[in-house]
């Protein structure tokens, strides 16, 4: 028996590859690539201008991912050809990184290059981040959200570990906040469907499909 398994790869050419691999459960590992075409890449984003340097879905909805890159981050659909919410411009500095909140399912958290931790919840605002800290002086390269969502680590390009605490606010998820993104995500997914000049939606962004 066979499951696909997929994944995303960001380039330095501004592209994110969409990839299926079919892992088979009897032999207990991947096809490793043999002939026979099991390894493929199923889609081809423009994401940014320059390098991409994060893609990175979505846990309420994991065919919705954002991308880090340009001077705002961006939120693409499976199957549409560009982007289908762009985040706030951040005109001063590009966006480095970014990683999805794990209890706050709506925040949407990125790094600058000019050393800030930026927060966007996509229920208040897709046009302006909910809360700025600046973390450094230097840029930020990475940052990962611990799973309680009350910390966050912050590495800049210094080589220096920040630990930033976060308020209750981007902490403790909201009451439906889950069901409200979705929503959210789904009605974004077919205006941007309609707009390309694509037929209608077969299937919702929560099928398996």
């Amino acid at each position: 028996m066979c499951i696909r398994d997929r994944f995303l790869v960001s380039t330095a050419e501004g592209k994110v590859l969409s990839c299926g691999r079919r892992v088979n459960r009897s032999s207990g590992g991947t096809s490793g690539g043999l002939p026979g075409g099991a390894d493929r890449i199923t889609a081809v984003f423009d994401a940014t201008y320059g390098p991409c340097f994060t893609a990175t879905r979505c846990p309420a909805l994991p065919k919705v991912f954002a991308t880090s890159g340009d001077w705002s981050p961006k939120l693409f659909a499976d199957e549409l050809r560009g982007p289908m919410l762009p985040g706030p411009m951040h005109s001063a500095s590009q966006v480095l990184c970014a990683s999805w909140h794990p209890v706050r399912s709506s925040v949407l958290v990125v790094g600058t290059s000019s050393g800030e931790v930026c927060f966007l919840d996509l229920l208040r605002s897709t046009t302006a981040y909910s809360m700025t800290v600046q973390v450094s002086s230097a840029p930020v390269q990475h940052l990962a959200i611990h799973a309680t969502g009350r910390r966050a680590a912050v590495t800049d390009t210094r080589g220096e570990v920040h630990i930033v605490s976060l308020p209750e606010v981007l902490s403790e998820p909201a009451q439906g906040e889950r069901g409200l993104m979705g929503a959210m995500l789904e009605r974004e997914y077919a205006r941007e469907r309609q707009r390309q000049g694509h037929d209608a939606p077969r299937h919702s962004l929560s099928s398996s499909r």
